[in-house]
């Protein structure tokens, strides 16, 4: 994440600072809201203790009915007729259907060519439209109807009148849907939430006034802390006050506790130092103070930035480039660099406004920190500032001897050292300091 993502995720955090600067002002009713456990009584009874609870001006819940009685600073209420809150079954089955076919029931049912009655042996009996079925080893039963029939003879007969007859027998199937009930058993479970508006002590107020909104925060020393400040007040005087602190949703930290004087106290700068257990981003302090008999006062927020990351390394450049007397070296700094500086060999730090002019070879550091205090170094080492080339003049020459001058202009102080060749070979060679 870049310098201006975390500026800008930043700036998405809402503000929100919820103080009353009405020191003087006295709050004390207060609403709160209780559920109590689950119960498999519709009727429960249920009680809540209040510390210097004064007077209950409202109690209302969330299913069924609530009267309540008061004792001391015990609160019991009487919950009837809510509605079930959660149920678990506790046997049987669902209702389910099937589809049956060609269920036989087994039974023969017979007659003859000629003759629809029963007489002497011979015998007809007629096949119902629909049967009952069950209930089977599933637990399924219904009505089934009648869908076909395979006939066979069943040989013959003697009529009442002493004639023979042919005597045939039909097995019907029937089919349809049959079903079998809901016999799942349940335990029902109730609860309650009651919201009470009562009477108890005055609310603590508190005032932050440090730190600012949107701080930027490293690890770095000097730079990784938020200090706390601000005023509380409680006009229970004999109140004990606990002054509590989280950031974004860890655990809940207790700042400072003192006692009500019942005017305003100072909270005493107070360091909460950025580690590595705060994380790179945005997050958000909150800062509360609570008495013992429950008060709770509004919250101070405050966002804030945490920057671990260093900014780029600063880069060199020279000009002109290759071997020169003099050089200009530009440093090329980061744009997220809220200070910039430099030192030459082991110089002091010194702010880089303008680029350098060197005359002669160097180390040079410079660094660059950003807002939050993180830290990038970067050196370069200049190599190539050197004295002018040398102007020879010969002045006289002999087959023994040579006289010339350097008539070039140094800076500073050079050593010169002539040679005389021959054949490409140095044959003497002298040198001088001016």
């Amino acid at each position: 994440m870049n310098k201006a993502s975390k500026t800008l995720l930043a700036l998405l955090f809402v503000f929100a600072l919820f103080t009353n600067n009405s020191y003087l002002q006295k709050v004390s009713a207060a609403t709160q809201s209780r559920t109590f456990p689950e119960s498999t009584s519709q009727s429960q009874t249920a009680t809540w203790t209040i510390p210097n609870l004064k007077s209950v001006n409202s109690v209302s819940v969330n299913t069924g009915t609530v009267t309540y009685t008061i004792s001391g600073d015990t609160i019991t209420f009487t919950l009837k007729n809510g509605s079930i809150s959660r149920s678990v079954q506790t046997g049987g089955s669902p209702a389910d259907s099937k589809s049956i076919s060609n269920y036989s029931p087994g039974t023969r049912y017979f007659y003859t060519n000629h003759n629809s009655a029963s007489s002497g042996s011979c015998s007809y009996t007629t096949a119902p439209s629909s049967i009952s079925y069950g209930p089977d080893s599933g637990g399924y039963s219904g009505t089934l109807s009648k869908t076909e029939g395979i006939h066979n003879y069943a040989g013959t007969c003697t009529k009442a009148d002493g004639s023979q007859q042919t005597q045939y027998y039909a097995n019907y199937s029937y089919s349809g849907t049959v079903t079998k009930p809901d016999t799942r058993t349940y335990t029902y479970y109730y609860q309650y939430t009651v919201t009470l508006n009562y009477t108890d002590n005055s609310v603590p107020v508190i005032n932050i006034t440090s730190p600012a909104n949107n701080q930027t925060l490293s690890e770095v020393s000097g730079h990784n802390k938020l200090s706390i400040s601000g005023t509380v007040q409680d006009t229970d005087v004999g109140d004990s006050l606990t002054v509590k602190y989280q950031i974004d949703s860890k655990a809940v930290q207790t700042l400072q506790t003192l006692t009500a004087t019942g005017s305003s106290q100072n909270i005493n700068n107070y360091d909460i130092l950025v580690d590595g257990s705060i994380s790179e981003g945005s997050h958000v302090v909150k800062v509360w103070v609570e008495d013992d008999k429950g008060g709770i006062s509004s919250i101070g927020s405050r966002n804030f930035v945490v920057d671990k990351t260093p900014p780029a390394a600063p880069t060199f450049s020279e000009d002109p480039i290759g071997q020169a007397i003099s050089k200009t070296i530009t440093i090329n700094f980061p744009s997220d660099a809220n200070i910039k500086e430099y030192k030459i060999d082991n110089g002091n730090w010194t702010t880089y406004t303008t680029p350098l002019t060197l005359t002669k070879n160097a180390n040079i550091y410079a660094r660059a920190i950003d807002i939050a205090g993180n830290e990038s170094v970067a050196s370069h080492f200049v190599t190539s500032i050197g004295p002018p080339n040398p102007i020879v003049n010969v002045l006289e020459l002999s087959e023994d001897s040579v006289r010339v001058t350097d008539t070039q202009t140094y800076p500073e102080l050079v050593e010169r050292q002539f040679s005389i060749l021959k054949g490409g070979q140095i044959i003497q060679s002298s040198s001088c300091n001016r």
